[in-house]
């Protein structure tokens, strides 16, 4: 649900809370039992490996570890992509939201949900069918924004690697549109 943000809690843990205990618990643990699942089957086949055999023996002593560390690090991701990054204005909570409607039009994004505490919105889909969704939340003299990869069925990526691009794109475009 697009509308479904509890802003009060988000505001206070600093991170997106639902209002649904289902939006909330649902996708972290498909995740993370998929992650187990397949960290399970890992050490399945370590330990029915023949390490006599060369090939197995490299697959177990040096693929294995590579592939734990990125699912670890995957996990890591998970968790951290739901957290806020601060953006300090010298705007009021109204004059933030108009000059953040501003710049979705000018970057062609589409506006999702739209109401006095919060904005969400949509970037283009790229080749791959995945696209940046944008949650910001409006307080005085400052904003916080989260950013996501989500695909075209609506399915939150982890971004293993972070996207300051758009937060800064963000930034740079609120400080200049600043009132002189």
């Amino acid at each position: 649900m697009v509308d479904n943000i509890d802003y009060l809690k988000s505001r206070q843990k600093n991170r997106i809370v639902f209002k649904s205990w289902m939006d909330n618990y649902i996708e972290p643990i498909t995740f993370y039992s998929t992650c187990l699942i397949f960290c399970f089957t890992l050490t399945l086949c370590a330990v029915e490996a023949d390490y006599s055999n060369v090939n197995d023996y490299i697959i177990c002593v040096y693929i294995f570890p590579i592939i734990g560390l990125f699912i670890a690090y995957s996990i890591y991701k998970k968790i951290i992509s739901y957290k806020f990054r601060k953006i300090n204005t010298i705007h009021t909570k109204e004059s933030a939201r108009a000059i953040i409607e501003k710049m979705t039009t000018d970057f062609g994004w589409n506006i999702r949900y739209n109401n006095r505490n919060f904005l969400i919105a949509d970037s283009d889909w790229d080749i791959n069918g995945v696209g940046n969704q944008i949650t910001v939340l409006f307080e005085d003299n400052h904003i916080l924004v989260n950013v996501i990869k989500k695909t075209f069925r609506g399915v939150r990526l982890p971004l293993l690697i972070d996207d300051w691009d758009t937060t800064n794109d963000i930034r740079k475009y609120i400080t200049e549109n600043a009132p002189q």
